[in-house]
């Protein structure tokens, strides 16, 4: 993480939505930054972010399992289906989600503000918008189209719901421990029993 920190904002974020899974609590704790310049150089990763995980949230619903059996439908329409739905879906879900985070935050005490809420957000995505790239090219080499069919060949091993795997959003694989004192950022009111990603 050192030297993420000694390039440009821009770039830094860049390589932080990747270091995401590695890093986790390095990548959260840069948010609490409150340089303009810091926060504006967000904005592109996670536009990224938000536009790969709602394609890939689109892609792994139960509608796309049987998108091609209606015969109007072709690879082509299921492609800007999924990215037409998909960059409205990965809005909603920062905006709407970064809401209902930062609301629950303030609740418990916390003094962040509603954009790092939808930045927490947005980057706790990078799991599922990594999906895309690591799950589906794998199943359409393995089961081609039929993965947008019904009782395609791959409806065994996707089961009910057309989803063949589980992708867990949420807390980091490495949960920092209880601090000794209050987290910063949090008023005395209420201190979670844990430390969460929005100071």
């Amino acid at each position: 993480m050192i030297a993420v920190a000694q390039t440009s904002p821009e770039r830094a974020w860049w390589l932080r939505a990747l270091l995401v899974l590695q890093a986790p609590s390095a990548v959260f704790a840069a948010l609490r930054k409150k340089d303009e310049r810091d926060r504006d150089a967000r904005a592109e990763p996670l536009v990224a972010i938000g536009m790969l995980a709602g394609i890939a949230s689109v892609l792994w619903s139960e509608p796309a399992g049987s998108f091609l059996d209606d015969p109007g439908g072709g690879v082509t329409t299921v492609a800007a289906w999924a990215v037409f739905g998909g960059a409205i879906y990965g809005a909603a879900v920062i905006w709407a989600g970064g809401l209902l985070l930062h609301l629950a935050v303030r609740r418990l005490g916390s003094l962040g503000s509603y954009q790092r809420a939808r930045h927490v957000i947005g980057f706790s995505l990078v799991p599922l918008a990594l999906s895309l790239f690591a799950i589906w090219p794998v199943r359409l080499v393995i089961y081609g189209d039929d993965v947008f069919r019904a009782g395609g060949a791959d409806a065994g091993a996707t089961g009910a719901g057309g989803t063949g795997a589980t992708v867990v959003i949420g807390c980091p694989p490495r949960v920092a421990p209880r601090p000794p004192s209050r987290p910063a950022g949090w008023s005395g009111r209420r201190t979670p029993r844990c430390r969460v990603s929005v100071p």
